[in-house]
């Protein structure tokens, strides 16, 4: 029997539900279709043309979870080889019900490129403390960039206001940096996901371009660039100064780097603002202060620092999940 729910080897995940082979998107740097085509399960041209892994995906998995043997611990990741929703794909209700049937939409993590799709499909299906976590891929700010190397996807802006709008329908958030597409830096993206105006502080995670083998001679080069480290270090910085904690369970004003890029290290005087990301004068440096350019961007960061602090500190207000 073709098993849809799956052991997964992504550090931050036990589990994978995955029904399709290909995704849509097409993004270039799509480890899956690389290893799809190397292990000739699929082609490179045919992987944007998805096909299911088993005819009914939605009775498969309720099959599955009632033979399983003893509880599903640990976290969900919905869905690891293709995106979820791609082309409004309304499959994943289904799977999401399924998921909630056996009460485990407090471990599921969905990853959308497409989360307006999503909302649009799912309405409020998994909102709520004991619900689903709401996740977006961010890669890029700029929309030529996205597509140019993820041509079907949703742009960068469509997916930050997706996830500003599944923050106001209830659902806990959470995002994913990775892999950061080429010229874009993981302190960028940081900066504008914490700028987002919501009332959940998301849960995210860093991680870096892994492209060495690609076709693409720019991604292979952005690959093994060696800004990586000093890019975490200063991300880290923004992060703690926002009052983010590293997390490795997913949890409101979290974060975790993911081991390809090692453990941060401490940084005394960054060489851009933490707030704004504009390059500090040289004079400013030296001191404990260089950390902003101005007042004004000082203060912006201790009030989200105040926020997040209050947001996690309330009792009940948002729930954790449970350790898997």
């Amino acid at each position: 029997m073709t098993q849809i729910l799956r052991p997964s080897r992504i550090e931050y995940v036990r589990w994978a539900v995955n029904w399709m082979r290909g995704c849509a998107h097409g993004c270039t740097y799509c480890y899956a279709a690389e290893m799809a085509h190397r292990f000739r399960k699929k082609s490179r041209s045919d992987w944007t043309h998805p096909t299911r892994v088993v005819p009914d995906p939605v009775a498969a998995l309720r099959r599955q979870l009632k033979r399983k043997r003893g509880p599903v611990d640990g976290m969900i990741l919905l869905s690891s080889s293709h995106d979820p929703f791609m082309l409004g794909n309304d499959t994943a209700r289904g799977i999401i019900e399924v998921l909630g049937e056996f009460g485990l939409w407090p471990q599921v993590l969905l990853l959308t490129k497409a989360p307006r799709a999503a909302l649009r499909i799912l309405g409020d299906l998994g909102a709520g403390p004991d619900g689903l976590w709401f996740g977006v891929s961010l890669t890029g700010l700029s929309p030529g960039l996205a597509a140019q190397y993820e041509p079907l996807a949703e742009s960068p802006l469509e997916r930050l206001d997706g996830l500003r709008q599944a923050a106001r329908r209830g659902y806990r958030i959470w995002t994913s940096l990775e892999p950061p597409l080429p010229g874009v830096r993981l302190t960028d993206l940081v900066r504008a996901v914490l700028r987002l105006p919501t009332y959940s502080p998301p849960w995210i995670v860093l991680g870096k371009m892994n492209a060495r083998s690609n076709r693409d001679p720019a991604l292979r080069e952005w690959s093994l660039s060696l800004h990586w480290g000093d890019d975490r270090d200063e991300a880290a910085l923004i992060l703690k100064t926002a009052g983010f904690l590293e997390s490795r369970e997913p949890r409101p004003g979290g974060f975790l780097f993911k081991a390809e890029l090692g453990r941060p290290q401490s940084v005394v005087h960054p060489i851009r603002c933490l707030e704004c990301g504009r390059r500090l004068p040289k004079r400013l440096r030296p001191g404990r202060a260089s950390m902003f350019c101005s007042t004004a961007c000082r203060m912006r960061m201790y009030r989200r620092r105040k926020k997040v602090e209050a947001l996690r500190n309330t009792p009940g207000l948002l729930r954790n999940t449970p350790a898997g």
